[in-house]
């Protein structure tokens, strides 16, 4: 199965296509900033991809979303795109926890892991996970939106050592307990759409398709016009 996958709730978005089946295979992936011209960006980096690989839509078995938590902006241009390009030639389409889709590179490798990103307002959006082997991780515990400082409150009671998540929002009083875990900058181990993709297929694979019209992005926080995203 070819699946093209979006990611788009952070900073940095992607796009992929994947091959699944008896193993998988990245076809190709290509990065983009998130900016004003986003939602002007996201479909012609698409086409870009079919015409690197030589495929087209028609090829497309499954397409995988990422839904949140996350960027407001992103998620709404990533998920509108999604739905667009699936209505269009009556794709499959599965959503993807971002958080999950962060952690899940690192989960075969030190068992629990846990991810944030930058909420606003002093909070972040957090969530924990644990490895099951062929399968969907195990969420231990969110997506939920918090104080960071509870986030890590969190992470030490379920005991998870490994979090990644954006350095720049830990302030120097908070670093001495940061210390305790090993923690990834997020700018590195960004969430992508490899990610997105491979945890899609096991959505698929077990649950099938979601509903493309009641499918929404995980917001969490009501958003509030005017305020930053």
């Amino acid at each position: 199965m070819i699946i093209l996958s979006i990611e788009t709730s952070s900073r940095l978005g992607s796009v992929a296509l994947l091959e699944t089946g008896e193993s998988e295979r990245l076809l190709a992936q290509v990065s983009v900033a998130l900016s004003a011209t986003y939602s002007e960006r996201l479909i012609p980096f698409v086409e870009f991809l079919f015409a690197e690989t030589g495929l087209s839509l028609a090829d497309i078995g499954l397409i995988a979303v990422s839904t949140g938590p996350g960027s407001f902006t992103g998620l709404r241009v990533g998920l509108s795109a999604a739905k667009g390009l699936a209505f269009a030639r009556n794709i499959p389409l599965v959503s993807v926890d971002s958080l999950m889709a962060t952690v899940y590179p690192v989960l075969p490798f030190i068992e629990r892991a846990g991810a944030f990103f930058d909420a606003k307002r002093g909070e972040v959006f957090g969530g924990g996970y644990s490895y099951a082997p062929g399968a969907l991780p195990d969420i231990i515990f969110g997506p939920s939106i918090c104080q960071l400082n509870n986030f890590y409150n969190l992470c030490m009671k379920k005991e998870i050592s490994f979090i990644i998540g954006d350095l720049s929002l830990i302030n120097t009083s908070e670093q001495l307990i940061f210390n305790k875990f090993h923690v990834s900058d997020l700018a590195i181990a960004s969430t992508n759409a490899i990610s997105v993709g491979l945890l899609g297929y096991l959505i698929y694979s077990n649950n099938g398709g979601d509903d493309i019209n009641s499918l929404s992005p995980k917001y969490i926080r009501r958003f509030i016009p005017g305020k930053q995203r």
